[in-house]
């Protein structure tokens, strides 16, 4: 008969977004994706700006140009109009550019992010670990929390986080109890 303790499995848990706000690489590489898409929406405002412009200016000037004129300047709104359409859409469309700058300048960190809850896992003796910031768990004992751990592998200082995470797990019923039903045995002679 097999004993209850080879069918159980240690599952812990923590929290990417956590680790990212922290750990300063994820910091710097939105930073440099922020920097990439300020640029691009400056490139389509300064197109917009120009199409307003031009819309101005064949409204004001519709009685006085000729056909030609009404024609031509007509037609270089149209070709603004598309070449702004066009640069947006290359640029924000699912499978752009900006999906490719992401997985591009994210993907060393995640790598980097990911081999860190490895390596914490295992040498934890967790069998599974589930991301909360991807799916909220209703219930968790912190003690199973290993947040503090992966960023504390990831060269952040995590004092403070210490110290927050020791006193959520100290409050805990659920550890409490546990520590009343196990007291220390005493060795006799």
């Amino acid at each position: 008969m097999a004993s209850p303790s080879l069918f159980s499995q240690r599952v812990g848990f923590f929290n990417s977004e956590t680790i990212r706000q922290k750990f300063q690489e994820a910091e710097q590489a939105e930073q440099r994706i922020q920097t990439i898409v300020d640029e691009w929406k400056r490139e389509i405002k300064a197109m917009q700006e120009q199409i307003n412009k031009l819309e101005y200016d064949i409204k004001k000037n519709r009685l006085i140009w000729s056909d030609e004129e009404r024609q031509k300047n007509e037609s270089d709104l149209e070709k603004l109009i598309k070449k702004k359409g066009d640069y947006a859409t290359e640029k924000f469309q699912p499978g752009g550019e900006f999906d490719k700058t992401v997985k591009q300048i994210q993907e060393p960190v995640e790598a980097k992010i990911y081999a860190a809850v490895q390596k914490v896992s295992a040498e934890e003796g967790f069998d599974i670990v589930l991301d909360q910031s991807v799916q909220p768990l209703a219930y968790a004992n912190f003690k199973y929390d290993l947040t503090v751990k992966v960023l504390k592998e990831l060269g952040v200082d995590v004092k403070k986080m210490e110290d927050e995470l020791k006193e959520k797990i100290d409050k805990d019923p659920r550890n409490q109890q546990e520590a009343e039903k196990n007291p220390r045995r005493v060795r006799r002679r």
